[in-house]
C-alpha cells in the first residue's frame, strides 16, 4: 500500500481542503478535490491516507497547531480534517452505478474507523448541502456505495488479522515467564509468605494422578501468546493475576484444616482476653504462640487497635499481614469465621506434590484436535467472537490455559488453638 512520497504529499492536500470545506471558506470544493485526485484510483488514495495517518509521509500537525489559540494546552487533533478530505474524494471517485468498490485498508485507518463513520455520518445527515457544494450527482447512492466499501473493508482487515492470529506459532516461552511470575506473586502472598518465613517443614512428592488438586483452566485469547506479541509485562500481568487464585485456593485449604479444632472462649468477653488466653494455653504446654489469624472484619481491627498491645504495620504486597499484638504477627484472612493463634512452625505440616520438579505445571494448548475435542466433551463448543467465522474458528482465537497445583495441610492440634470470635465483630453492618 506504499504511496510514492511526491503522490503521498499531494494527498496530503485532503487535510487543508478538509479543513477549509469544514470552515465553509471554499468557493468550489470539487475543483480543488479534482486536481488532488485527477488520475488516481479510490484504492491509491486510500493507501496515502493510510501513510499520512500514520506519519509515514509528511507531518500534517503544523497545520493544525496554526487554528489553535497560543499559551494553552489542546488536544491535537490532525486525522478528522484528513478524513473529512478523503470522505469527499471518496464520493467523487465513487461511480452511482456500479457495485460497492473494493478497497482495502491498513491498521491506521482501522484504528480510526470509528472517526471515518462519524465523519462520514455527519455528511449523509446533509447529503442534499454536500451535493450541492460538490455538484454530485446521485449522492444518496454514492453514500451508499462508499458506506458499504468501508465496512466491506473492514471485515476484509479484520478476517485477515484473525486468520493470521490463527496462523501464528505460540510463543512456547511464555509458560515458563508465566510460571516465573506466579512463583513470585505467590510466595508473597497469604499463606505461603507466612509458612515460608516461619519455617514450616513441606514433605514433597510426586505428582499423582486421581488426586485433588488446586487448578485454573481457562480460555484465553490467542493474540496474547503468539511469537512476536507475548510480551514480558503481560505474561506477568497473568502470572500475577493467577498467583492471587492460587493463593485463595491454598488459604481455603488450610482454613479447612483448621476448622476441625475446638472452640475456646473461656467465658471471657473481649476478643483480646480470649486471644491473651489461648496464647497463654500454648506457654502452659511448652510452646509459644507466634501467628495470629484473624477474621476479614473492620470491626475485628478496629477491636484489636483499641488494644495497647496492638501495633499496626502495612505489609508490601500481598500478605495478609496487618500487624503485630504482643508478639503474635496478626494476620486477616477472608473466610474466615473464628480465630487463631499458631505456633509457627510446629503447628502445620504441609504435603506438595511436584510436576516434573516444579510445584505448578502450566500448560498453554492450541485449541485443535484432541484439546478441541475435550472442550466438545466438556460442553465448550464455541465463544464469543465474530459473527462470520464458524464455532471451530471463534474457539481457535483462544489457547486453552491450564494451571495446576497440589497442596495440602495438617494441623499439629497442640500447637495451635482456636477461638471463637464475639458475634458483634462478625456482623456486616
Amino acid at each position: 500500500m506504499t504511496v510514492e512520497r511526491q503522490t503521498t504529499e499531494t494527498f496530503a492536500l485532503l487535510h487543508e481542503i478538509g479543513r477549509r470545506y469544514r470552515q465553509d471558506l471554499l468557493i468550489d470544493p470539487r475543483w480543488w478535490l479534482e486536481q488532488v485526485i485527477a488520475g488516481t484510483s479510490l484504492q491509491e488514495m486510500v493507501g496515502a491516507v493510510e501513510e499520512l495517518i500514520g506519519h509515514e509521509g509528511i507531518d500534517i500537525s503544523q497545520w493544525v497547531m496554526e487554528e489553535l489559540p497560543t499559551h494553552e494546552a489542546h488536544f491535537i487533533d490532525s486525522d478528522s480534517d484528513l478524513i473529512r478530505g478523503f470522505c469527499l474524494s471518496a464520493l467523487l471517485l465513487v461511480d452511482p452505478e456500479q457495485p460497492p468498490p473494493t478497497i482495502s485498508i491498513g491498521d491506521s485507518l482501522r484504528a480510526r474507523i470509528d472517526r471515518v463513520r462519524h465523519i462520514l455520518g455527519e455528511m449523509r445527515e446533509e447529503t442534499s448541502a454536500v451535493a450541492d457544494k460538490l455538484g454530485l450527482v446521485q449522492a444518496a447512492d454514492r453514500f451508499r456505495l462508499l458506506s458499504r466499501a468501508i465496512e466491506q473493508a473492514v471485515d476484509l482487515h479484520d478476517r485477515e488479522q484473525r486468520d493470521l492470529i490463527r496462523r501464528s506459532p505460540l510463543d512456547h516461552t511464555a509458560a515458563a515467564r508465566i510460571l516465573s511470575a506466579l512463583v513470585e506473586a505467590w510466595q508473597q502472598g497469604f499463606p505461603r509468605e507466612m509458612t515460608i518465613s516461619s519455617g514450616v517443614p513441606i514433605t514433597e512428592r510426586a505428582w499423582r494422578r486421581g488426586r485433588p488438586y488446586l487448578g485454573i483452566r481457562r480460555l484465553e485469547l490467542r493474540s496474547f501468546f503468539i511469537q512476536g506479541e507475548a510480551r514480558d509485562e503481560t505474561m506477568a500481568m497473568f502470572g500475577d493475576t493467577w498467583a492471587l487464585a492460587f493463593s485463595r485456593g491454598e488459604s481455603e485449604a488450610l482454613i479447612n484444616a483448621l476448622q476441625p479444632l475446638p472452640a475456646k472462649t473461656w467465658r471471657r468477653r473481649g476478643l483480646t482476653e480470649r486471644i491473651d488466653r489461648a496464647a497463654r494455653s500454648l506457654t502452659n504446654r511448652g510452646t509459644r504462640g507466634t501467628h495470629l489469624l484473624l477474621p476479614m472484619k473492620w470491626q475485628v481491627i478496629r477491636e484489636m487497635e483499641s488494644s495497647p498491645g496492638f501495633r499496626r504495620e502495612f505489609s508490601p504486597g500481598r500478605s495478609a499481614r496487618i500487624g503485630d499484638y504482643d508478639g503474635l504477627a496478626a494476620y486477616q484472612v477472608h473466610d474466615l469465621e473464628d480465630a487463631y493463634v499458631l505456633s509457627l512452625p510446629a503447628a502445620l505440616r504441609m504435603t506438595q506434590e511436584l510436576m516434573k520438579g516444579e510445584a505448578f505445571r502450566v500448560t498453554i494448548e492450541d485449541i485443535q484436535g484432541p484439546t478441541l475435542e475435550s472442550l466438545r466433551l466438556e460442553g465448550i463448543q464455541d465463544v464469543e467472537g465474530a459473527e462470520q467465522d464458524t464455532p471451530q474458528e471463534r474457539m481457535q482465537m483462544r489457547v486453552l490455559v491450564d494451571i495446576r497445583e497440589a497442596v495440602r495441610y495438617r494441623v499439629v492440634a497442640g500447637a495451635a488453638v482456636k477461638i471463637t470470635v464475639p458475634g458483634d465483630l462478625l456482623k456486616d453492618t
